[in-house]
C-alpha cells in the first residue's frame, strides 16, 4: 500500500493460536430467563426516563413564564437526565 512492497515477515500473522482448530468440541451455552428480564426492566426504564425528560419540549414555553426559565435551562434540563 505504500511506496515500498512488504517483506515476507510483515505479512505473517501477529497472533498465531496456540492449539489448532480441527479437535474442538462444540461450545454448549445456555441462556437464563432472567438475563432477558434483566434486559427487559433495563430497557424499560431507559424508555421511561426518555419520556420524562423528553417532556421539557412541550412545557418550555409554560416553564419558561412560571419558572422565569431561560432557553439555555431548559435545553440544560433536557440533557441533564440522560
Amino acid at each position: 500500500m505504500g511506496a515500498v512492497e512488504s517483506t515476507e515477515g510483515e505479512r505473517e500473522p501477529l497472533l498465531v493460536p496456540s492449539q489448532p482448530a480441527t479437535n474442538t468440541q462444540p461450545v454448549f451455552s445456555r441462556v437464563y430467563r432472567r438475563r432477558w428480564v434483566v434486559l427487559t426492566m433495563f430497557s424499560l426504564l431507559g424508555f421511561m426516563q426518555g419520556l420524562v425528560w423528553n417532556t421539557w419540549g412541550p412545557i418550555q414555553i409554560s416553564a419558561k413564564h412560571v419558572f422565569e426559565f431561560s432557553s439555555t435551562d431548559i435545553a440544560v434540563l433536557v440533557m441533564w437526565g440522560p
